[in-house]
């Protein structure tokens, strides 16, 4: 603003004296603007904060009153003052706004951290799955997708209840991050988890992988709790131009195959009560 009427009262376009004035009824106008906003949101202002825009707004008004119509001396030395009042306001405004985008970048931190972490098990969440997954897709690196799924989890809830169904999950959760080392674990739905290796994998040992029942205290004295696996090697420069999704589907079919298998092969392993 004060650019703007500098070019236009050296260039003729306007006298410097109605600049004065241009000047104070747009201060007017802003401190307005603040003053509104400080009442809309009064509930989140400091008291002194609330007095000190309101003076600004009453200095600035009698500030354009006298450059109309009054053109008393005095006023001149309380236009000198609301000025660098009002530049200290302004300064006031722009730090507390830095300080809100501080605490919004916190927030929102806080927030996305709380959705890349399953709250049942700790693992990651679906939310950060899919993030990884465009992240494969976007890099050059190979990885092995290996997809687990917790056979009879609906077994378990209907006969012995969902408290000893959620000790199984978080049970198979825990066996995962002992015996996978530096791979990213996600739990993506109720019964079903998908490791993801990227640095260092033995693709020839985890295909091997196949069904496997693991302890989980409290549960496994009632009833086996019993794990698939099923894996697959992504290669972003395959022949047929296929995304990492693809893979986690060839995955979740070995998967499926391994789990018909041992059902097959172990039925009374398969849905038992043993007390």
């Amino acid at each position: 603003n004060a650019i703007i009427q500098f070019v236009l009262s050296i260039t003729g376009y306007i006298a410097y004296m109605d600049t004065i004035l241009i000047s104070v009824t747009l201060s007017v106008l802003t401190s307005f603007v603040f003053v509104l906003t400080s009442v809309i949101n009064r509930d989140k202002l400091f008291r002194y904060e609330k007095w000190f825009y309101a003076v600004i707004y009453i200095m600035n008004s009698i500030s354009m009153i006298n450059s109309t119509y009054l053109k008393f001396h005095i006023f001149s030395y309380i236009l000198s003052i609301e000025t660098i009042m009002f530049i200290v306001f302004l300064i006031s405004v722009a730090l507390k706004y830095f300080e809100n985008i501080g605490k919004e970048k916190m927030r929102f931190s806080l927030l996305d951290e709380a959705l890349r972490t399953d709250n049942l098990t700790k693992l990651g969440s679906r939310y950060a799955y899919e993030h990884k997954l465009d992240e494969l897709n976007s890099s050059d690196e190979e990885c092995v997708i290996i997809f687990v799924d917790l056979n009879n989890l609906k077994f378990i809830n209907d006969e012995l209840g969902h408290e000893y169904g959620d000790e199984a999950i978080k049970g198979v959760a825990e066996y995962l991050k002992d015996n996978f080392p530096g791979s990213d674990i996600f739990r993506i739905g109720g019964d079903e988890y998908v490791i993801i290796y990227q640095d260092s994998f033995d693709y020839e040992k985890l295909s091997k992988l196949e069904s496997k029942e693991v302890y989980v205290q409290g549960v496994t004295e009632h009833m086996p709790v019993v794990m698939s696996f099923g894996v697959a090697h992504y290669n972003p420069n395959n022949s047929k131009n296929e995304t990492v999704e693809d893979y986690v589907k060839y995955a979740d079919r070995a998967m499926y195959i391994n789990k018909q298998r041992y059902k097959k092969n172990n039925p009374q392993w398969s849905y038992r009560i043993l007390s």
